[in-house]
């Protein structure tokens, strides 16, 4: 799906996104990305999801670090909203970040909003299977 929407031409804004991955300011990434206004990198282990309890700890250890100056970060679960233990959404609220949980698309599009608005928002992202 496509999204359109005005953003700085600085910040890292997602302009598609599908079953494969997601096209980030021109660039396209297949899999799983962790995602804020200036850094897009691969999120490794996240073959385990879709449900969540399988989540390693390590790879969301590694995302929070990722998302370390963000007060926001968005966890996409692919094309349904899935559940987050309440142990791992506390591993990004103890550093001090928002979290929440929503199917691919609406991550997408309130990454992009937020983003615009000048917030310091992160996005932890599935493809949309």
């Amino acid at each position: 799906m496509e999204i359109s929407l005005h953003q700085p031409k600085s910040a890292l804004i997602i302009e598609t996104y599908g079953p494969s991955g997601f096209k980030v300011s021109g660039e396209e990434h297949t899999g799983a990305i962790m995602l804020k206004a200036e850094v897009c990198a691969p999120w490794p282990d996240c073959a385990l999801w879709p449900d969540c309890a399988a989540l390693d700890d390590a790879a969301l250890l590694a995302a929070r670090d990722f998302m370390a100056d963000c007060e926001v970060v968005l966890v996409g679960t692919g094309a349904r909203a899935r559940f987050m233990p309440p142990s791992q959404r506390t591993m990004l609220k103890d550093a001090g970040m928002k979290v929440e949980v929503m199917d691919t698309g609406a991550a997408c599009r309130t990454y992009n909003v937020l983003l615009g608005d000048g917030r310091k928002v992160g996005a932890l992202l599935l493809p949309d299977a």
